[in-house]
């Protein structure tokens, strides 16, 4: 039985047929009818905009990325943002960063793990050095996540997080988890699916610091856990607030305040070549009247960092970066 939701994505896929067509050729028709099957059997799908169901999963599709959840490449999330219609949000899983990362042929292993108590005997920052035993595991406590590659050039990176690194990472970008602590509810992905958005992470942190990126895998870093719109990724479940608890502006991490400035840097590159058009030029120059604005006052007041994070992927969204460029 359709429902009227259903009935509404299809109205959006017969108005996008041609885009479709274009995008996708003979397998035009199967992403339509798995598309139509997948929100008719997920009720919390059927409360979202179809434009932005559609518009996810065509994103999911060009990455080669299949939204089967056995398989676990991709996901369509529902979001509601206040008291607005919810929204597909685009969530990449682990398993389909590895599999973005194997069509680059650049890499010989890539791996991520949840580490539980008993497991890991050694681990150095620093040096790599890792020492990581399955079979010793003595409990269901899980204590770190594990994420390595090796590129068949030779050079390795690794990165491990606590889990209380983790867990903070977890409240500081989803706010739907934070809803969850607060009202002891297990809604988000990260109350239902912690060890899975865990593993996820950690190797996107890792890919995003050490990786060679091609375009896809670019592109899924960017839409990863955002809304698919016209003028690129809008976040849903962002943590936005740079605050204290009376209002007042805090102090920002070393890391975050690099973040802002690789932004002015990437904005005064595509000026300086000549890669914005005209309409887009007058937005450029005064983004980073903003951004210098901003950094005088230590990001207390005006955009937080996260907010320039999401500026930065937007621009990155509609004017990529070559493969070999990485984001931070």
């Amino acid at each position: 039985m359709s429902t009227p939701t259903s009935l509404a994505l299809t109205n959006t896929l017969e108005q996008q047929h041609e885009i479709i067509l274009s995008a996708l050729g003979d397998q035009a028709d199967a992403f339509q009818r798995n598309l139509i099957a997948l929100v008719t059997t997920d009720h919390k799908l059927q409360e979202c905009e179809p434009d932005s169901v559609f518009k996810a999963a065509m994103a999911a599709t060009s990455m080669g990325l299949s939204l089967s959840q056995q398989l676990g490449y991709a996901y369509l999330v529902p979001y509601k943002k206040g008291g607005k219609t919810p929204r597909a949000q685009l969530q990449i899983g682990w398993r389909g960063l590895v599999q973005l990362a194997i069509r680059t042929n650049q890499y010989e292993r890539l791996t991520a793990v949840t580490v539980y108590e008993g497991q890991l005997k050694k681990y150095n920052g620093f040096t790599g050095e890792i020492n990581y035993v399955p079979s010793a595991r003595t409990s269901n406590k899980i204590v770190a996540f594990l994420a390595y590659f090796r590129l068949k050039n030779g050079f390795e990176a690794s990165l491990l997080m606590t889990k209380e690194e983790m867990d903070a990472h977890a409240k500081k970008y989803s706010q739907a988890y934070q809803y969850d602590l607060k009202d002891k509810k297990s809604s988000s992905t990260w109350s239902t699916n912690y060890a899975e958005m865990g593993q996820k992470t950690v190797l996107k942190l890792l890919l995003k610091r050490y990786g060679v990126l091609d375009d896809a895998m670019q592109q899924a870093i960017v839409l990863d856990q955002a809304a698919v719109t016209d003028n690129g990724p809008d976040y849903i479940d962002v943590d936005t607030i740079s605050q204290d608890d009376n209002g007042n502006g805090v102090a920002i991490p070393n890391e975050d305040l690099d973040v802002c400035n690789e932004i002015a840097d990437y904005l005064s590159i595509l000026l300086e070549e000549g890669k914005v058009n005209e309409a887009d030029r007058t937005i450029c120059l005064n983004a980073i009247k903003d951004y210098q604005s901003d950094k005088q006052h230590d990001f207390t007041n005006g955009r937080t960092p996260t907010e320039w994070r999401e500026i930065l992927d937007k621009w990155t969204f509609k004017y990529p970066r070559k493969a070999q460029e990485n984001l931070v």
